[in-house]
């Protein structure tokens, strides 16, 4: 590849859930809807995202809680309970020289949640990247809904502790 490409993924999803709910699936609860093939590590244990400015998205590989062995997608810039969560990183990228902005933003609607979400990015991209980015963003935030609206898992933990959360 030379040169520099760009990548933008965005959708709009309603969610029969409230604001503070959807909020917590996307923080606290993102173990229980992103698992595989959206990893980027084999055997990983866990997917944690710290809700805190310069918090991590990574995964986990150790069988002991351990943020040592792993892989990091991304880093907390914006957080603001319940609307707005924005990330930088490399999401799952990590074998390119790649980087993007993640952005979540939720506002209450009649019957739940509108979760406007987007992935801009900027780096070694193809054509085959960009599709396969907006059909997994499809898929993981699918699976999101399912876990809200239908008390779904599909991540890589199935902790009732964090459904409880929700």
């Amino acid at each position: 590849m030379s040169g520099m490409e760009t990548m933008h993924v965005a959708m709009d999803l309603l969610i029969r859930a409230q604001p503070e709910q959807v909020f917590a699936a996307l923080t606290t609860g993102i173990a229980l809807w992103w698992g595989p093939p959206y990893l980027y590590g084999t055997g990983v244990r866990n997917i944690v995202l710290e809700p805190k400015v310069g918090g991590r998205l990574y995964e986990s590989w150790h069988i002991e809680p351990d943020d040592k062995i792993g892989a990091l997608h991304g880093t907390v810039v914006v957080i603001q309970p319940p609307s707005r969560l924005v990330m930088q990183g490399c999401f799952g990228m990590i074998d390119h020289a790649a980087q993007g902005t993640v952005s979540f933003k939720l506002s209450r609607q009649d019957g739940g949640t509108l979760l406007h979400f987007s992935h801009n990015a900027f780096g070694e991209l193809t054509e085959q990247t960009r599709t396969r980015y907006a059909d997994g963003w499809r898929d993981l935030l699918d699976r999101l809904k399912a876990l809200l609206e239908k008390h779904a898992v599909q991540g890589v933990q199935h902790d009732p502790a964090l459904e409880d959360n929700l």
